[in-house]
């Protein structure tokens, strides 16, 4: 079983890393919460 990561980086205002991380699941991916690595 393949294991997917996501990093998300909030870098304007206007985003958010929940939103980052509905986009990724939005687009067929689905990543588990403990294999997300935010940064703000």
């Amino acid at each position: 079983m393949p294991r997917t990561f996501a990093y998300v980086r909030v870098s304007t205002v206007g985003q958010t890393t929940e939103n980052q991380i509905q986009e990724i699941e939005a687009a067929g991916f689905r990543v588990e919460p403990r294999r997300v690595v935010t940064e703000t």
